[in-house]
């Protein structure tokens, strides 16, 4: 677990920053200076790429993770897969043009009565997608090598820094508003570039093209278990991303708009998963690779608890504070409108979290096909929510799809795991958590307000974390967070 702490802590400080600039993009300078139309736009395109992204890169970035543990021990076996993946990506992203092109007219009517704007970007959106498509298997070979740094900087910051100029420069008329949404393609081709040019620097982007290491048993069993993946990955970015297609083609661009900027404000309670997650992953399918069964319930409790803490930490902190962060949003008239999506969105996050690796733990186990049909199912589940939910309740009933979706898709992954593998991912603790998180929400909820907005913030947020830090500390919830803190703190009185 020392491997995951140290750069899951590396990579989380990484992402608040991006977290950092990416609040300063979606609460300050998108109201500022973007209507709620020309938001829900900018937001729209990558979530549409995001959508189609796992039929594009073929479920080739899990089987970079995944088979990586046995190309590792093989002469040329991580340049051949890479060379594999890059070129299945082009495969894949051709096929997705050949579909797209069939279901063009169906798609512009859909979006043409209350989102026509997106009609005349679609070819930005595939763009974005060829980009992303690459930088999937990049990703998941950096994953794979346990350098997942690079990465999250490629992804959190560099894409969030190109965005800011962007919108800048349309605020100070350098650049007209279509431009600025081309420039999307050209911000994620930057980090594209970053993350391959960091691989080629540490001599880790060695492409082989000979695949002398690959065998045919072991070639058929890896494009299988892609295709598992490319739908098990499409159903699960379907049950992520369908929320603002719907809500865009449903209601408009606009409330698009205002639920996006609701949402960012709530997905800042996941940014520890992301962290964790990418470096665990690698870990269960090495300690898979060894038959480690106790070594994956290690891991899957250990995960569970610290991803709660850390996510109740911030779902508190962000549920106290919610009206004076809207306060600080301009012209927030519009956009206090997504308050309540705000709890719904962050409490489906929390409990996303405290099921810890159910995914991760199915996809990289030979029970990798049940990862699909659960996730078709609930993809099917999420749509039909929102179908349902959008028409009475506006975003507020895209929200508890979108959280109602996440529940179920993680109680079915849990309970199989437990059926098939004999792990679960709970212990007591989790329940001693549950309590203080509580009592210190109900705490921070009725501390005194103050007038001055940033003197409440501060005031409120350093309460609940001295109440809600000295718990779980005190109680000793999670050794390994205990064990940080001696350690920051050892370093920082020397």
């Amino acid at each position: 677990m020392g491997v995951v702490i140290r750069q899951s802590f590396i990579t989380t400080v990484l992402t608040y920053v991006g977290v950092v600039i990416g609040y300063v993009n979606v609460l300050i300078l998108f109201p500022k200076f973007l209507t709620p139309e020309e938001i829900g736009l900018v937001r729209l395109i990558p979530s549409a790429a995001f959508l189609l992204l796992p039929l594009a890169q073929l479920g080739l970035a899990q089987c970079t993770v995944r088979y990586y543990p046995v190309f590792e021990k093989k002469k040329n076996g991580p340049g051949e897969l890479l060379a594999f993946g890059f070129i299945g990506v082009t495969v894949g992203y051709l096929i997705t043009l050949v579909l797209y092109n069939i279901f063009r007219e169906p798609i512009t009517d859909y979006f043409a009565k209350e989102s026509g704007l997106v009609n005349d970007y679609q070819w930005v959106i595939l763009a974005v997608l060829l980009v992303m498509s690459f930088q999937a298997v990049a990703e998941g070979y950096s994953r794979a090598l346990l350098k997942i740094v690079a990465a999250n900087f490629a992804k959190e910051v560099l894409v969030r820094v190109g965005t800011s100029i962007t919108v800048l420069l349309y605020a100070v008329n350098i650049i007209t508003f279509p431009v600025m949404v081309y420039t999307m393609i050209l911000v994620y081709g930057v980090s594209l570039l970053y993350l391959l040019g960091y691989l080629a620097y540490r001599k880790q982007l060695s492409l082989k093209f000979s695949f002398s290491a690959f065998e045919r048993p072991q070639l058929k069993e890896m494009m299988v278990y892609s295709m598992y993946a490319l739908l098990g990955a499409g159903g699960s970015f379907i049950i992520l991303n369908i929320d603002q297609i719907m809500i865009s083609g449903m209601i408009g661009l606009s409330w698009n708009g205002i639920y996006t900027t609701a949402f960012y404000i709530a997905v800042v309670i996941e940014m520890p998963r992301r962290a964790l997650t990418q470096i665990t992953t690698p870990l269960i399918s090495r300690a898979f690779d060894k038959h480690d069964m106790v070594e994956i319930d290690k891991l899957y409790k250990k995960v569970s608890i610290n991803q709660m803490i850390a996510g109740s930490l911030l779902y508190i902190g962000i549920a106290a504070n919610l009206n004076s962060i809207f306060a600080l949003v301009p012209n927030n008239e519009a956009f206090i409108q997504g308050i309540t999506v705000v709890n719904i969105i962050g409490l489906g996050k929390l409990l996303d979290m405290t099921f810890s690796l159910n995914g991760e733990i199915i996809v990289m186990s030979k029970y990798f096909r049940f990862n699909v049909a659960s996730l078709v199912i609930l993809a099917i589940l999420a749509v039909m929510l929102n179908l349902w939910l959008i028409p009475l309740y506006g975003i507020d009933g895209a929200a508890w799809a979108s959280a109602i979706s996440l529940f179920i898709y993680n109680l079915v992954k849990m309970i199989f795991v437990w059926v098939k593998l004999g792990v679960q991912p709970f212990t007591w603790k989790n329940v001693g958590m549950l309590v203080i998180s509580g009592m210190v929400l109900v705490a921070g909820t009725y501390l005194p307000i103050f007038s001055n907005v940033f003197l409440d913030i501060f005031v409120r947020s350093a309460m609940i974390t001295i109440l809600f830090g000295g718990a779980v500390l005190l109680f000793r919830i999670s050794p390994d967070v205990n064990e940080l803190v001696k350690v920051v703190w050892g370093r920082f009185r020397k």
